[in-house]
């Protein structure tokens, strides 16, 4: 019976809520306390050590049925959506009960599978308690703190986009957001910190007290910002070298274009990596269990890239080349968006360029406007382009926008506001496996004066946007889930090659909780195995993922079962730390292991920290 409580247990892990059909979980069951495997590597690969030995204590099991495949998965995805209720006022608006909400899918409406009201902060439940007592009894003196509920743990990002910053501004934003920080957690919430200068880096992670942000963000403010930096300096220095051509004939035009050009390019590349690291920094929050948001912090990412140059060259030479040149980016845009909403995390944008001025008002810019309210007109225009990224980003996963000021005091308390006045609202999704794209949300509640944010779309996860978020999490956040009984180890040999060192693993699996179907004379499964690593400043190659084949004769079961199952890989990594993660998916019982390893590689050896 051990065996079959250990397989139910993992073939329907509370997150996903997976169902599975009646005759499928009796199959399931069964084998679980019998069915082992062998597995076949894909072609070119050795096949793996088969050498490791079963856990201590582990009783052998009975020999598995022999048979045509039973066993029915069906996958039931709960999307919960979190609401934010605010009166004509802008007051959060608590007291809503779950009849006063309805949802809809793409226009129908669907039913409620769970509903949460908002949490609130132990100060005011406390206030509440002390207002309203209840029957007339004095409220007593102590209580025991209910425990949080999972899920309205409240997982909070404090994302600070260096390569899209300038540092006074960053500076101010970050003094403001010291205190505010633990004023807007509640008890159990976490909190992480991460910094993207040409890649993401954590700077404080969820395994950490809160209480050592405040410590974090203030040592930040010393940081440089130099990809901001150098941006805008080129983009100024290309202005000013069109300005200083001595004309518009064409031998000019041609070099004056080209310097456009390469301004755009220059630009467009740091747009698409810093999409591109929010994104993977997005992806790696989707398997944490509770509400998620991100605070975005940066001057903005262009929406129409080049125009500011080019419209120096059309002032110059009255032309109209920023109309047909400037690059649009809002598609990426979109596929960052549809990562928050995939991952149900609301994002937050705070604009740290401050108050702005037209630069056409002061003296070094008076060459280049050739009409008056031109270059304002074209100012406003480029600051939209910014500003529009940032509301976007916002408006899309049912979060906020603070723009253009200096002081957010106000802004960041209503964020906070809510973060502890959000409702929960889940719905079993009507289209059930249907990947084909955003599905639209419509949230409407029958008190009148009432308006609601929430996220306008989601996506449904695939197979692969599942593994691909729980290994990715692992590089971030750290964290072991292993329902498989897995284990990764280094091994002891390394081979020096080009300045990095080629490292072995071993990914050792106890076969017991390896579901396979009886075909004929064998028993076959598949496995997954997603294999990704990151350093010290944030690199991260692409993720490896390899389908393993399970096939193993029904006489060999037995000893099989007995010797457990060992995967080998190899990895070439640059000197320095380095975080391994491995992700291990049963394909037909849908257990699934996510393992890390901390390593240190030096030029001839590497030092194993343990899991992180």
């Amino acid at each position: 019976m051990e065996g079959m409580i250990a397989i139910a247990d993992t073939t329907l892990p509370r997150r996903t809520m997976r169902g599975v059909s009646a005759a499928a979980l009796v199959l399931i069951c069964w084998l679980g306390g019998s069915a082992a495997l062998t597995a076949e590597p894909p072609a070119g690969r050795a096949p793996a050590s088969p050498g490791a030995a079963a856990p201590a204590g582990a009783a052998p099991a009975s020999g598995a049925p022999v048979g045509p495949p039973l066993v029915e998965a069906i996958e039931v995805e709960v999307v919960n959506v979190d609401v934010v209720a605010l009166d004509r006022s802008g007051k959060h608006v608590d007291g809503l009960r779950r009849e006063d909400f309805e949802v809809f899918e793409d226009g129908k409406r669907v039913p409620l599978a769970n509903f949460l009201a908002p949490a609130g902060t132990a100060e005011e439940k406390a206030a509440l308690a002390e207002d309203d007592p209840g029957d007339g009894a004095a409220a007593p003196q102590t209580a025991a703190a209910p425990a949080p509920d999972p899920r309205q743990r409240l997982y909070l990002v404090v994302y600070v986009d260096n390569d899209n910053l300038l540092p006074f501004g960053r500076n101010n934003i970050l003094r403001q957001m010291r205190a505010w920080v633990g004023q807007a957690l509640a008890p159990g919430d976490r909190v992480a910190v991460f910094t993207h200068q040409g890649s993401v880096r954590p700077e404080y992670g969820y395994n950490e007290p809160p209480d050592g942000v405040d410590r974090v963000l203030e040592e930040m403010t010393g940081q440089e910002a130099r990809t901001g930096i150098l941006l805008a300096d080129s983009t100024f220095q290309a202005k000013a070298d069109i300005a200083n051509y001595p004309s518009c004939m064409p031998i000019f035009m041609d070099e004056m274009l080209g310097i456009a050009r390469r301004n755009a390019q220059a630009v467009l590349a740091n747009v698409k990596q810093s999409l591109e690291a929010l994104e993977t920094t997005l992806q790696s929050l989707g398997q944490l269990e509770g509400r998620k948001a991100l605070l975005y912090v940066s001057n903005g990412l262009p929406l129409r890239v080049g125009e500011e140059v080019f419209w120096a060259l059309d002032e110059k030479c009255n032309t109209d080349y920023a109309k047909d040149s400037t690059i649009d980016t809002s598609s990426m845009l979109r596929r960052m968006t549809r990562a928050a909403n995939l991952n149900r995390v609301t994002l937050y944008s705070l604009e740290a360029s401050g108050l702005r001025n037209y630069s056409s008002s002061s003296a070094e810019a008076g060459t280049l406007a050739r009409t008056p309210g031109v270059r304002e007109l074209h100012e406003t225009m480029i600051w939209a382009s910014a500003q529009d990224s940032l509301s976007n980003m916002a408006s899309e996963t049912g979060g906020r926008a603070a723009l253009n000021g200096s002081d957010f005091t106000a802004d960041l308390a209503q964020i906070a506001g809510d973060f502890r006045h959000a409702y929960s609202l889940g719905f079993t999704p009507a289209r059930a496996g249907d990947r084909s794209g955003s599905h639209a949300i419509r949230v409407e509640v029958k008190r009148k004066g009432v308006r609601l944010h929430y996220r306008t779309s989601y996506f449904a996860f695939s197979l692969n946007d599942r593994l691909k978020a729980r290994v990715q999490g692992a590089l971030f956040h750290g964290g072991v889930r292993n329902q498989l009984g897995a284990g990764l180890e280094l091994g002891t040999s390394t081979v020096p090659e080009r300045g990095r060192l080629v490292v072995p693993f071993s990914i050792r699996i106890d076969l017991r909780r390896i579901v396979l179907v009886p075909q004929g004379d064998l028993h076959e499964g598949r496995l997954s195995i997603l294999i990704a690593s990151r350093d010290g400043y944030g690199n991260s190659p692409p993720l490896r993922r390899e389908t393993v084949a399970v096939r193993i004769p029904a006489a060999e079961l037995q000893a099989a079962l007995a010797k457990g199952y060992v995967y080998d890989f190899k990895l070439s990594l640059p000197v320095g730390r380095q975080r391994v993660a491995v992700e291990v998916y049963d394909e037909i019982g849908h257990g699934w292991s996510t393992l890390i390893e901390d390593l240190g590689v030096a030029a001839d050896k590497v030092t194993d920290f343990g899991t992180g």
